[in-house]
């Protein structure tokens, strides 16, 4: 007899466990499902003008975008970096036009350019302008961006 209470108690208790398993669509697979559907952004700061680093920051879009042609990426340049999107100063212009036309967006520091006295005439036609680039690139890492400086 104490058998079959036994298993009679072991039926209810496992029906119970089942029965408490999370409902389909809870919050937080609702969550998972959102960041799996949403491309992955990045923001890149580039604060340099030292020729080795605008290098390395184009193989790298280069190589990204060559793995992942969904993800949405910024180029944040100010204080010295702006001489990457600086018509008379960049080596690489035409790659950054390549990488405007694949999506890319390169921002420009007006902050910098008030300070350094260049005016928007002299950066490259592809580039946008931010007010602060500090303050655009915390904007974007509030809002879920992953963030990488360049440079060494």
């Amino acid at each position: 007899m104490r058998n079959v209470i036994f298993i009679l108690f072991v039926v209810a208790f496992s029906n119970m466990v089942v029965a408490q398993k999370p409902k389909k669509g809870n919050k937080t697979e609702q969550k998972i499902k959102k960041v799996k559907e949403e491309p992955m952004k990045i923001v890149f700061q580039v604060a340099s003008d030292d020729t080795l680093v605008h290098k390395s920051i184009m193989r790298q879009l280069g190589n990204i975008t060559s793995v992942d042609s969904t993800l949405v990426i910024e180029v944040v340049c100010h204080g010295p970096g702006i001489n990457l999107i600086h018509k008379d100063r960049t080596n690489y212009a035409q790659k950054v036009k390549e990488y405007t036309s694949k999506g890319i967006i390169f921002n420009a520091c007006e902050f910098t350019l008030k300070e350094r006295q260049i005016p928007k005439e002299k950066i490259l036609d592809e580039a946008k302008f931010v007010q602060s680039a500090l303050i655009h690139i915390v904007k974007k890492q509030h809002e879920g961006w992953s963030y990488i400086k360049t440079g060494f």
